[in-house]
């Protein structure tokens, strides 16, 4: 599906996408600009397949910190495990 933008571009871009919140794991396909994510906190995720024309955009609720983040899965299975 093609969307026109205010200056005539089309928007066909696209990339998959998988939630894990530790109960259960979701896979989700961007491939229109209206689409969004919701990420609570402690949510394993992942992108991929992107088309060599998709760009990702990412809203947050707060500033960038790279200790906040979990790079490890061993390391954020055992996050959610003491979290719940």
């Amino acid at each position: 599906m093609e969307y026109v933008g205010g200056g005539g571009d089309r928007v066909t871009a696209k990339c998959g996408a998988q939630r894990w919140d530790g109960e259960r794991q979701q896979e989700f396909l961007l491939d229109r600009p209206e689409l969004g994510i919701p990420m609570p906190p402690i949510t394993w995720g992942i992108q991929y397949k992107y088309s060599s024309d998709a760009v990702l955009l990412v809203f947050a609720s707060h500033h960038y910190e790279a200790d906040d983040y979990v790079r490890d899965y061993v390391r954020f299975v055992a996050l959610k495990k003491a979290a719940t």
